[in-house]
């Protein structure tokens, strides 16, 4: 495979992954509605991102008694 090739394939890659990225941060603005991190440490975003999932799906159960 000459190096072209190889870095066209790998920039394919990384542009697919990156789309996967993007793809996940609009769905949790949709659905958690989470508009901005109040962290900027990795700990604080996943909390932050846990805590919102924690109470979509526990609530989720009464939304649908209303």
């Amino acid at each position: 495979m000459s190096r072209s090739m190889m870095e066209t394939n790998t920039s394919a890659l990384l542009y697919k992954f990156r789309w996967r990225v993007e793809l996940f941060f609009k769905w949790m603005k949709q659905h958690l509605r989470i508009k901005e991190f109040y962290g900027t440490s990795e700990n604080a975003v996943r909390i932050q991102i846990y805590s919102n999932l924690l109470c979509r799906h526990s609530l989720l159960p009464l939304s649908s008694m209303i």
